[in-house]
């Protein structure tokens, strides 16, 4: 998911929400709801494993929010035109409150 907009727009507070009320919580938690619903939903039969990777771009430079030290990543395409950021945290997760406490 990608947001764009100035300060004090509303950009985080549209990602974000209010995590503990149910109607006002933003995109991100709507969405892992939604996949660990699907999940649940799949049966025993599927198996699933999910990474999350948390990013900010500001002032031309991404930040890896996973890993605050690592502040100036790049983007770079891949051999097979794949795009990514390179040297960006990624983390496996389990369940919709590990996604809150990455």
């Amino acid at each position: 998911i990608f947001c764009y907009g100035q300060t004090g727009s509303g950009k985080t507070y549209t990602m974000e929400g209010e995590i503990d009320s149910e109607d006002k919580r933003g995109l991100l938690p709507r969405m892992v709801c939604s996949v660990f619903d699907y999940m649940e939903r799949a049966g025993e039969h599927m198996q699933f494993m999910i990474q999350v990777q948390f990013l900010e771009i500001y002032n031309e430079k991404i930040r890896d929010l996973l890993s605050p030290d690592k502040d100036n990543l790049k983007i770079r395409e891949g051999k097979t035109g794949d795009i990514y950021v390179e040297g960006a945290s990624s983390h496996y997760i389990t369940s919709e409150l590990e996604v809150q406490q990455a």
